[in-house]
């Protein structure tokens, strides 16, 4: 659907528009396999051959189109007929439509069954109408039933009521575009506040230079955490729909943390304006609810008979947004008072807000992506797309193309194949995936013969996959997803801009690594009418842009003035211990006296950050035994975002050390650290894990001197990581923060370098006293 508001005019495919409805639809798009679209092909033909036979003109596949005026707006349609065949001066429409029922059926549940079949009829009988080519003749329109599995056929001729059916269409598209027309002007009208009482140093400077920008393109913007970067781009933003530069923001951030961060700015300044709708979209397992009316199955069991429930429940979505939001728990307890799905009720409320926050998977994810890109009325090139801490963006999208097969889920996989009485065929071929998932042992990479098996047993499984009718409802949740997972690592693999990694973990486990997804990252934003990439860590921007895809795009680069920030980190180099892999147990002891010491220099706790949930348990272990005297926080694995607000609140409260993990939520989105934590210890540089993955981004970069690869693929994700979670300590002019870099390492200028600005330093622990002496001679304060 193409929409243009200035001009009131709507273009849309005959089918979208047939299957156009306010609400969710129950069409279940379940993959069936090549099987049948190839039977109904067939059935196709069959029906040409008997009308060539039957009428001296018969066409088929015929193109047609042609505009109405429907009110104030012109509704532009176009599509192709099956058949059109003559009879003296009558010319009959044809629609063909396989379906998996029995016939003949009662009309009037055909009707009712399969309605949007109708209105596309209804449609192509309208456009015939307006075409100089039939304007002699009369025009009769039919449906024709086929029973897919039996080939019987039942025609339903459409009548007088073929243009109320027409019309009925035509009214529900135009309650959606004129909501959407009248939302354009509640946006010329909007009132919102500044997002801050008052405006620190930089902050006004940056929002002028903000409106001197382009209104389109790619925009970096970087800002320390802190600084405010999310109410400034928030203001950007809305500006930017009020002068309807833009008919709607999308707000991309990597956790939940950051999208209800959004939520509440973007909540206060609106306080005065209650007619802009905003959405944050969580995700499907978020939705989830225990309820006898509603099980969630993956499968298509989420859309049975949704229509008939959303039309009891009196569903109107435009007329959920209360104070211009809709809450998850409402759509949960909507979905348990109607029997209708959550996630569905949320699809559904989509179209009707003008900003949407949401994950990144929603826009970069292959699986994920339609849940947005199929809305009505969504135009990428007339939308703002905003991604929060960008500098997750490259491994995000390439975690999106990333999947794993294991010799288990494939036996259970087989199980359920020969429990739903699956055609030997592709029972055989699937065996023969098990044995190849069995055969493999332990590899940083497949070699060439491998990857020709892997090949060859893929395709023969998706054929015979393709080729054999099974019925989902045979099937739990997990293996339908899984057995058709194995066409989508297919069609990965044969991607030709993807660079992927095949390697092996663990006997029969194999992973399909994306090492890069620059080429769908640049594909995706060059569809959007502009992008703001925004993060506290973009720098080296030419490597962030090589990594996007986007080296070669033209883009604008704003960077935040802060300073403020100048000398409110106090930082030391602990030259007394080696964190790396092999060394660091010969350090535990003296990292937990390190840390006992600096909690004495504090009027609160210590953070202590780790590369590893495992370095931070043993660190755990020997405070528990040396001072048992301090109550300790360790980051608690797998919480939800709820927990780890209560963990961080609590731990702020009652703990004496917080031991944290880089790179994890509670070091990257967790915002509550500023201005409550004065000392911290960052525990070496947490470097990747050196695996099969990393090795092959190390051989990718073959033409660069060593040194620089190493930079490249090691220090700099493990000292952007640093940077990330030390700009949470100074978040507001006034705070101030005492930083231990616990290595040697972060002495040598390749580690020192990557650090930001503001944490250089030239001060070395080279002893206990030293570090004493540090402490006592810099004492920060609340």
């Amino acid at each position: 659907m193409q929409l243009s508001l200035t001009e009131r005019k709507v273009s849309l495919s005959v089918r979208e528009f047939a299957e156009f409805k306010i609400g969710p639809s129950d069409t279940v798009y379940t993959r069936t396999g090549h099987w049948r679209a190839e039977l109904g092909q067939s059935w196709h033909r069959q029906l040409q051959t008997r009308a060539k036979d039957e009428y001296d003109e018969a066409d088929f596949e015929v193109s047609i189109s042609g505009a109405w005026l429907h009110k104030d707006w012109t509704v532009h349609l176009q599509g192709r007929i099956d058949q059109i065949v003559k009879e003296s001066d009558t010319v009959i429409l044809r629609e063909i439509k396989t379906i998996n029922a029995s016939l003949p059926g009662r009309e009037e549940e055909l009707r009712a069954d399969y309605r949007s079949y109708f209105n596309q009829l209804a449609a192509y009988h309208m456009l015939a109408k307006l075409s100089p080519d039939y304007r002699n003749a009369t025009i009769k329109s039919e449906l024709v039933f086929i029973d897919i599995a039996e080939g019987v056929t039942q025609v339903v001729t459409m009548g007088p009521e073929v243009q109320n059916i027409f019309q009925a269409q035509l009214e529900c598209l135009y309650t959606f575009i004129q909501h959407r027309w009248k939302a354009r002007g509640r946006l010329r009208r909007m009132q919102f506040r500044p997002p801050f009482a008052k405006f620190r140093r930089g902050q006004e400077q940056t929002r002028q230079s903000l409106d001197t920008l382009n209104q389109s393109g790619l925009l970096l913007f970087e800002a320390p955490t802190g600084f405010g970067k999310t109410g400034i781009i928030l203001e950007f933003a809305l500006n930017r729909l009020r002068d309807c530069r833009f008919d709607r923001v999308i707000y991309l951030t990597g956790k939940s943390t950051g999208q209800l961060q959004v939520i509440r700015q973007l909540k206060d300044m609106l306080k005065e304006c209650s007619d802009f709708n905003y959405f944050q979209l969580r995700n499907r397992a978020e939705h989830a609810i225990v309820s006898p009316q509603h099980t969630c199955d993956k499968k298509g069991g989420c859309l049975r008979d949704i229509e008939e429930r959303w039309s009891q429940a009196g569903i109107a979505p435009m007329f959920l947004y209360e104070n211009g939001t809709i809450g998850l728990e409402r759509i949960r307890d909507l979905g348990r008072q109607s029997g209708v799905c959550p996630y569905e009720i949320s699809r559904a409320a989509l179209p009707f807000a003008e900003f949407w926050a949401c994950d990144y998977n929603y826009i970069f994810s292959p699986h994920s992506s339609g849940v947005l890109f199929n809305q009505p009325g969504f135009d990428p090139s007339q939308t703002l797309l905003v991604i929060d801490e960008a500098h997750n963006l490259p491994s995000r999208a390439a975690d999106a193309w990333s999947c794993r097969c294991t010799l288990d889920e494939a036996l259970a996989v087989l199980a359920e194949l020969q429990f739903a009485g699956a055609p030997a065929p592709l029972l055989a071929t699937f065996e023969h995936w098990i044995q190849f998932l069995d055969s493999l042992e332990p590899i940083d990479r497949l070699d060439a013969s491998h990857e020709y098996e892997l090949a060859e047993a893929l395709n023969s499984l998706n054929e015979k996959l393709l080729q054999s009718r099974l019925n989902p409802e045979n099937f739990s949740s997990s293996a339908w997803e899984k057995l058709w997972s194995y066409l989508d690592i297919k069609n990965t693999l044969e991607h030709p801009a993807l660079e992927n990694l095949l390697w092996v973990p663990a006997t029969g486990c194999l992973n399909l690594a994306c090492l890069s997804a620059a080429s769908e990252i640049a594909a995706t934003l060059n569809q959007f009418g502009q992008t703001v990439l925004m993060s506290a860590t973009l720098s080296p921007t030419e490597l962030f842009l090589a990594s996007c895809g986007l080296e070669a795009t033209p883009t604008q680069y704003l960077e935040a003035q802060t300073d403020w920030r100048k000398n409110a980190y106090n930082v030391a180099i602990d030259l007394r211990v080696d964190t790396r892999f092999r060394a660091r147990h010969r350090y535990y002891h003296t990292t937990a006296q390190t840390v006992a010491v600096m909690r004495g220099f504090s009027d609160g706790p210590v953070a202590v950050f780790f590369p590893s949930y495992r370095y931070a348990e043993s660190v755990n272990e020997q405070l528990e035994e040396t001072h048992p005297e301090l109550l300790l926080a360790r980051q608690p694995r797998g919480v939800d975002l709820g927990e780890q607000n209560r963990f961080i609140e609590d731990a702020l409260e009652h703990a004496d050390i917080l031991l944290l993990v880089l790179g994890s939520g509670f070091a990257e989105s967790i915002d509550l650290l500023g201005g409550r934590v004065t000392h911290a210890v960052i525990v070496g540089p947490a470097l990747p894990e050196v695996n099969a993955e990393q090795k092959a981004r190390m051989e990718d970069r073959n033409h660069l001197l060593r040194a620089e690869a190493f930079r490249q693929v090691y220090q700099l994700p493990a000292i952007m990581k640093i940077n990330q979670a030390l700009g949470r300590l100074v978040r507001a002019p006034g705070q101030n923060a005492s930083i231990l870099l616990h290595c040697r390492r972060f002495a040598e200028p390749s580690y020192q370098q990557l650090l930001a600005p503001d944490y250089h330093t030239t001060t070395q622990i080279k002893s206990d006293e030293a570090l004493l002496h540090w402490l006592d001679s810099n004492p920060t304060q609340f």
